[in-house]
């Protein structure tokens, strides 16, 4: 009898095991996802070390909102969608040409969008994004090494798709940092050739702008909508570049004014 009801606790341990660890894959698949930033391409929106949490019921579920997605071709096109991407928008997404990497970048480009750079000016179907210098000698590392440069705030037009795939301007303006190391209109892709994005695609820009590959470079390109993971919504947790847990004197560089700020 004792050995009856030993065997029955241990098989209701495992079950329990069983079942947490289905719930914490459905969660992580459905619900949201923690990403650390482990580079500099959206410096100063979020810094190397900030932990973020995105939400993937927003857009729907892909394939790649699933794990071992970069090996199972679970399904194409998106499921149980709740909204669509807008225009301003910071979005974690795989990497169209490494299946193992996720990026993180503004959404400048709805499909239809035509985006373009000139002199370091971002213009959005023929109408330029304005900005305003914040600051000077703003610094910060970018997973390599300490970038120096300038801060500004750039006026930002907001967009959404509706069901039909048609862009409609809300008229809105968000107001966003981003950070320029080099002066306007001498970095590399500070001057492009006018970008018209393909239907069922996006364009990506880091806040970053002169430190960031994204769609204005070869290699990235345009992304595809099934690529799509979901909305960056909150710095849960950061680390500063020096931190390492087994070393207690590089714990002051844990930025607890970070923790808990909307990403936007």
């Amino acid at each position: 009898m004792f050995s009856f009801q030993k065997k029955k606790s241990r098989e209701n341990s495992v079950l329990s095991w069983i079942n947490a660890i289905l719930l914490v894959i459905i969660i992580r698949s459905v619900v949201f996802s923690p990403y650390r930033i482990p580079t500099g391409s959206m410096i100063p929106t979020l810094l190397v070390g900030d932990h973020i949490v995105v939400t993937k019921f927003n857009y729907g579920l892909c394939r790649f909102s699933f794990l071992f997605s970069q090996w199972i071709d679970y399904f194409s096109g998106r499921v149980a969608v709740l909204d669509r991407p807008k225009r301003g928008d910071i979005v974690v997404f795989t990497c169209p040409k490494n299946f193992s990497m996720d990026y993180v970048k503004r959404l400048v480009g709805l499909p239809g969008d035509k985006v373009q750079m000139k002199e370091g000016m971002l213009y959005i179907n023929g109408v330029v994004c304005p900005v305003k210098k914040l600051s000077e000698g703003y610094k910060a590392y970018d997973g390599e090494s300490f970038v120096e440069g300038d801060v500004y705030t750039r006026e930002f037009p907001v967009a959404r798709l509706d069901k039909q795939g048609k862009v409609h301007e809300s008229g809105k303006k968000i107001f966003h940092k981003m950070l320029k190391l080099k002066p306007f209109g001498a970095a590399r892709y500070d001057n492009t050739k006018e970008f018209l994005v393909p239907e069922n695609h996006y364009f990506f820009q880091g806040d970053n702008q002169d430190g960031s590959g994204d769609s204005r470079g070869e290699d990235l390109g345009y992304v595809y909508a099934d690529y799509l993971l979901g909305p960056a919504e909150i710095v849960f947790f950061s680390l500063g570049d020096k931190f390492t847990l087994v070393k207690p004197w590089t714990w002051w560089s844990l930025r607890l004014e970070r923790i808990g700020t909307w990403v936007r």
